[in-house]
């Protein structure tokens, strides 16, 4: 996995390799490759990593990056709970009100965050959509599939030990202020320094640390944050007197043994080491926010498997309806056999007396033929439907998915009484992965919508790694 902290001037990359640091690295950017976030010079942005993959001997082309928060807009609203299916008008609501910019300028998302029993956390993104499609654009060029894109101020709050929490993190141009409370940021400023020198810097995110507690406090009265409320504070700037200045308990930021090294300087490379988080899954983090600015249009497509099994499930149907229909066809033909032989025994008959035995005899083994062709032919009956039903139904699973979900397997059993000739009662495991819970979710709906099965249930739904759910499906038609 390779993580890319973006700015205009440089990128900060670390290298993932079996969930460990391989590579850590600074890139440098010519002045214009990226402005305002960005890229304006997509081929030499790309060439650039090209040969930063290659020096390096990176084979990996997963990737996830930051994107500054001067770049992103993120806004936290608590709001009572609701069912979950009312969660996206909800969204949409908060977003209309909340983002600064027409929605239509802008990639949004949202994750909802439960923070009691009666309240939740309606985390809101937007990202100028020319932000999003240069970066996109470039890392393709490069050879790379962007996977995640998440904004600085979030992946830096992953660096917290501790639910509540004040993060401070001074970069050379700029600085960011996070509040998070219960593992969720709640309030996030990302500031240009105005100074070059130290002491006037330290004074800048001194005043501007005042101003947000302050802008917190106005609407938090009943738990402002103060001194004396002991609320760690996270400072990862080289910036001398900076945590004696803010007047709170600081401490370092969490540096997580997976990132860890001696020749790493984990200031600089942070942010990265936020967001490398989110990719490992580390368990010593109680983030809880795992937003994604990349929307589904970019998200990598799976293979449509779905469609290679159902037209396998279909010759595997076709193989058995030719078996069993050779099998009558040899039986009618063994039937027609007989029935030549009476023939010219009758003939024989009427020239020789005392061939009613032999005759009689003939027509029992007829009727054994007969009924042995009866015996094959229920079954081809009963199979010809059972085929009909697993092709409908494996038609429809298939095209109920998106480009979000991936069907791995479908296990088809029929449960009817074995040796009747009723209708037969599929039962079919389906198993699959998706990017999110509601993915699977809107996918079983489509299902059960569908009117194809009589009963659904979900027998397994779990995250197995970022971005990624398994889930497996039990349905009767």
């Amino acid at each position: 996995m390779i993580v890319l902290d973006f700015a205009d001037s440089e990128l900060r990359a670390l290298v993932l390799k079996k969930k460990a640091l391989q590579t850590a690295t600074t890139i440098p950017l010519e002045p214009g490759w990226v402005k305002d976030g960005v890229v304006t010079e997509p081929n030499a942005f790309a060439e650039r990593l090209k040969q930063f993959l290659a020096s390096n001997n990176i084979a990996d082309t997963e990737a996830m990056g930051t994107i500054s928060g001067l770049h992103a807009i993120y806004r936290m609203v608590s709001i009572p709970r609701v069912p979950p299916k009312m969660l996206e008008s909800a969204a949409a609501i908060e977003l209309e009100k909340n983002m600064p910019v027409s929605l239509d300028e802008l990639y949004t998302s949202w994750q909802a965050v439960n923070i009691s029993a009666d309240e939740t956390a309606l985390c809101l993104l937007g990202v100028r959509r020319e932000v999003i499609d240069s970066l996109v654009a470039a890392l393709r060029a490069a050879g790379l599939r962007p996977l995640v894109l998440e904004p600085r101020p979030v992946a830096l709050a992953r660096l917290a030990e501790d639910p509540d929490t004040i993060i401070i993190d001074a970069q050379s141009t700029s600085f960011d202020i996070v509040i998070v409370f219960s593992g969720v940021p709640v309030l996030v400023r990302t500031v240009l320094f105005s100074a070059d020198d130290i002491y006037s810097r330290v004074a800048e995110v001194k005043d501007e640390l005042e101003r947000t507690i302050n802008f917190y406090n106005a609407s938090h009265k009943e738990a402002p944050i103060t001194p004396q409320s002991r609320i760690p504070v996270i400072v990862n700037a080289e910036l001398p007197g900076l945590a004696e200045a803010t007047g709170y308990n600081c401490k370092p930021p969490l540096q997580p043994p997976v990132i860890s090294s001696p020749s790493l300087d984990f200031s600089a490379y942070s942010a990265a080491a936020g967001l490398a988080l989110r990719a490992v899954h580390q368990q010593s983090s109680p983030m809880r926010l795992t937003m994604n600015a990349i929307p589904e249009i970019y998200l990598p497509k799976p293979r449509p498997v779905g469609q290679y099994a159902f037209w396998g499930f279909v010759l595997m149907a076709a193989m058995v309806f030719v078996w069993l229909a050779s099998m009558t066809i040899a039986e009618v033909r063994e039937t027609q056999q007989l029935q030549s032989q009476i023939k010219a025994l009758e003939v024989r008959a009427r020239a020789r007396q005392g061939t009613e035995k032999v005759l009689k005899d003939l027509q029992t083994k007829i009727t054994a033929a007969q009924q042995r062709r009866d015996i094959f032919k229920r079954p081809l009956d009963v199979a010809a439907a059972q085929r009909a039903s697993v092709i409908a139904a494996i038609r429809e699973l298939t095209t109920a998915t998106s480009g979000t979900l991936r069907l791995q397997a479908i296990t088809c059993n029929d449960k009817s009484p074995v040796g009747t000739d009723t209708t037969p009662q599929i039962e079919i495991e389906l198993s699959g992965t998706a990017t999110s819970q509601s993915t699977i979710l809107d996918y079983t709906r489509k299902l059960r919508d569908s009117g194809r099965f009589s009963q659904i249930t979900v027998k397994e739904m779990k995250e197995v790694k970022y971005n990624e759910w398994q889930f497996t499906l039990l349905l009767v038609q």
